[in-house]
């Protein structure tokens, strides 16, 4: 039976990774819908939506040597390019690093240390200097659909060439291996 070329495993776990975390974006805004936006749970899920997000975006290292930015190449719609910038901002510079300066085309820094004083003393604390409002959360929920209808039209192709390998297989669960031949490309999953 025929198996994937090395590059072609790499856009195999290159697309379902990045349609994967997208998914769970949507999922996390989803879920933002019914919490107080107040509430830590709120400010959790906002971090975490970000995060999912912003991961087909920067690095992934697919081999030893090797780095990729999955969807680097694939532009967002026009019209939610700058909600698209915004996101991978806010996961650049307040959530996955607390930057005191801040970010390009920006005039303030991201991330704000308070200084609560009062007649017993001091306390300093940082604030999420972001929101995720209903227009935000339907712009992400937008660029999550784009990305991943990208992603799928990305995987469909490879996926029905190697389907009889894929068959050949008993009923269950596997994981998928970046790997060069004699190695397998399909491992049985064990938690």
């Amino acid at each position: 039976m025929s198996r994937p070329t090395l590059d072609e495993l790499k856009s195999l776990w290159l697309n379902a990774y990045s349609r994967s975390s997208l998914q769970q974006a949507s999922r996390w805004v989803d879920e933002m819908e019914s919490t107080a936006p107040q509430s830590e749970k709120f400010r959790a899920l906002l971090c975490a939506t970000v995060v999912a997000y912003a991961r087909p975006f920067t690095q992934s290292q697919v081999t030893p040597t090797e780095l990729i930015r999955p969807l680097a190449h694939v532009p967002a719609p026009p019209h939610l390019q700058s909600t698209h910038q915004r996101l991978l901002d806010f996961r650049n510079k307040v959530i996955g690093h607390t930057d005191a300066t801040p970010a390009k085309g920006h005039a303030e820094s991201a991330n704000i240390v308070l200084l609560n004083h009062d007649a017993t003393g001091y306390d300093l604390h940082t604030k999420l200097p972001i929101d995720m409002d209903v227009t935000l959360r339907k712009e992400l929920k937008e660029l999550c659909a784009h990305f991943v209808n990208h992603c799928e039209r990305e995987l469909r192709p490879p996926m029905q060439q190697y389907l009889p390998e894929v068959m050949g297989h008993p009923p269950d669960i596997y994981e998928l291996v970046v790997s060069e031949p004699p190695n397998h490309w399909l491992k049985l999953h064990r938690p």
